[in-house]
């Protein structure tokens, strides 16, 4: 086992090699990676593919199902004329509704123009840490006029005790923390 996962996108014509990576401080079990709804047959040096991950994390003998993505800033859309982000927003929300573990996180880069594109998400019952209410400002640039494009997505059975941010220079993201605790519910016993 391992304390970190990581999946490089192979992307050419990008003139970039990176990916997603996720470290814990306790091992990490298992790890897949999902490629996310892109609209064109063939790859394309405007649009970037992305995946989401999945990892396998205990935490005082609690099972947690964590994901990290990066999704779609491209204002493009899909076949049906959904909007690139909206159908990869609606994938994860089947990653996370087929997934056996009832104890869901979900973080990353959703380059979201507005908290509006999670209702999908909320109307199933899944909570953010970045919100109306809890506006965090993460993107540090000056190319976007919404810039809480970071967020973290969590399932019912966690319950929110603390969440913020902390401003850094590393990126041109800050970064988003939270903490939860589990709440048992009968159906997740």
């Amino acid at each position: 086992m391992n304390n970190v996962s990581y999946f490089p996108m192979m992307l050419k014509g990008f003139g970039e090699t990176y990916g997603i990576a996720s470290v814990s401080k306790t091992p990490i079990s298992r790890s897949h990676s999902f490629k996310l709804p892109y609209p064109y047959k063939y790859e394309r040096s405007d649009v970037e593919k992305r995946i989401i991950m999945r990892s396998l994390v205990k935490i005082d003998g609690v099972q947690i199902a964590f994901y990290n993505t990066h999704l779609s800033y491209e204002n493009v859309k899909m076949p049906n004329g959904q909007s690139l982000r909206q159908a990869q927003i609606e994938y994860i929300l089947e990653l996370l509704e087929s997934d056996p573990c009832p104890y869901k996180i979900v973080v990353g880069d959703f380059n979201s123009l507005s908290f509006e594109e999670f209702d999908v998400l909320l109307k199933e019952g899944y909570n953010i840490v970045n919100n109306n209410d809890n506006r965090l400002d993460t993107y540090r640039g000056d190319d976007a006029e919404f810039l809480a494009i970071d967020n973290v997505v969590y399932s019912e059975s966690l319950e929110l005790i603390e969440s913020g941010k902390n401003d850094s220079d590393c990126s041109d993201h800050n970064m988003i923390y939270a903490t939860f605790k589990t709440v048992m519910r009968a159906e997740n016993i």
